[in-house]
């Protein structure tokens, strides 16, 4: 009786044990469960805070560093920003009405900015706080080709608008040929058939394209010019057997009022009374008209240059050199040896130096020898290099094909 008292005894003492021990269990469980929860991150907390677009329209007065500041985006990250090329060529100079975009959290840190440049380019500048990145977004589009012809009756300008060329095409084509064809003199009936590219943007019509080829008659004689590229961005227009067509340089580097002085080397000077060669042409003109290079040239001199008062001086290849004088201005980032290409604006008038009243001076040399602009005569550009002829070819002869057969079709 004893003993089994006794197995008893120690089998209740035995199972309170494992009770007890297993309660203490549950509890040590249970509370380290409640630590490990207690430091995981809150979800709600830790997600990032929503980014909010601001949209900026610039008005009077106003900076990049006035604008952040309104913000509170600090001027660091201003600082950062304009680090990046893209940002201080676009939006390092405001002006007025120019739109853009700031997306900046709840921490004021500038995120993103979005400035679209045109309908078709947007620059997106993304920061991390340390630097910053710079893409751009282009909006696809798609071209065509389209043709467009007309007939000489009283003007170039009325033929082409009566066949539905914008004003930038008419100008175009006339450029094209006044290298080999005089179009202050075209006769009735001397017609033209050209072929350009059309750009569209979401299927609706944006914009026309260069010219890709085209064909005028004057005379009866047939003239033909094709459009080529070929590196570095070297774009002109040739004829069939790669000549090119266009006028190596522009009649006149500017608008102007009159010819107030003529090349000659006998000269009554009105400034110094005395008699001497005037080797250039004076273009009178209004003050600020801005110049521009007759082609495509290398700044050899830029500054102030004696009685010619602010002067630029190109080379225009081992041949040609011109000097343009009694500038106002000098446009902005011409530097010297920097390449300028025709029709680019190099500068203003004005009356600086020798000067009784604002006007160009303009200096033509060939060899170093001065010439008369006026009577100098630049019968067409460069020939396309050998090293390209044969791509020249191949696409001239698509472009020459697609021509032909629409003036076949103008014919029936």
């Amino acid at each position: 009786m004893k003993k089994r008292f006794t197995r008893n005894y120690k089998s209740i003492i035995y199972t309170t044990l494992i009770l007890i021990i297993s309660a203490a269990l549950t509890i040590v469980t249970v509370h380290f469960s409640a630590v490990i929860s207690n430091t995981q991150p809150n979800p709600v907390q830790t997600a990032q805070p929503e980014l909010i677009w601001h949209r900026v329209t610039v008005k009077k007065g106003d900076t990049l560093s006035k604008i952040f500041s309104r913000f509170e985006v600090s001027y660091q990250q201003l600082q950062i920003l304009l680090k990046n090329p893209a940002a201080k060529r676009y939006l390092g100079k405001l002006y007025l009405g120019q739109t853009f975009y700031l997306h900046i959290n709840h921490q004021k840190h500038l995120i993103m900015l979005k400035y679209p440049m045109n309908h078709i380019e947007t620059l997106y500048l993304n920061s991390d706080g340390e630097t910053t990145q710079s893409s751009i977004k282009k909006e696809a589009m798609t071209t065509s080709l389209i043709y467009k012809s007309g007939v000489i009756k009283h003007s170039l300008a009325a033929a082409a608008q009566a066949a539905g060329l914008t004003h930038h095409l008419t100008s175009q084509l006339s450029s094209i040929f006044s290298g080999t064809i005089n179009m202050d003199a075209l006769h009735t009936g001397d017609h033209f058939g050209v072929l350009y590219k059309e750009y569209y943007l979401h299927g609706k019509k944006d914009h026309p394209g260069n010219i890709v080829a085209a064909s005028f008659t004057h005379n009866g004689k047939v003239h033909k010019a094709l459009r080529f590229t070929y590196p570095h961005n070297n774009a002109g227009y040739y004829t069939p057997k790669g000549r090119g067509v266009e006028p190596l340089f522009l009649k006149k580097p500017l608008n102007y009022k009159r010819i107030s002085g003529h090349f000659t080397f006998h000269r009554f000077d009105p400034v110094l009374h005395i008699v001497h060669p005037h080797l250039g042409i004076d273009y009178a003109a209004k003050y600020g008209t801005p110049i521009h290079s007759i082609g495509d040239g290398r700044i050899i001199f830029r500054g102030k240059k004696g009685g010619y008062g602010n002067a630029v001086v190109i080379r225009y290849s081992r041949k040609y050199r011109a000097l343009y004088g009694h500038l106002s201005r000098i446009a902005p980032h011409l530097k010297y040896h920097t390449y300028v290409k025709k029709g680019q604006v190099i500068g203003y008038v004005g009356s600086s130096g020798w000067s009784t009243g604002p006007h160009l001076h303009f200096e033509m040399y060939v060899y170093g020898i001065p010439h008369d602009p006026l009577k100098m005569k630049f019968i067409g550009g460069k020939s396309i290099p050998k090293s390209y002829r044969a791509a020249f070819e191949q696409q001239s002869n698509v472009s020459l094909s697609e021509l032909d057969s629409h003036q076949a079709n103008d014919n029936k």
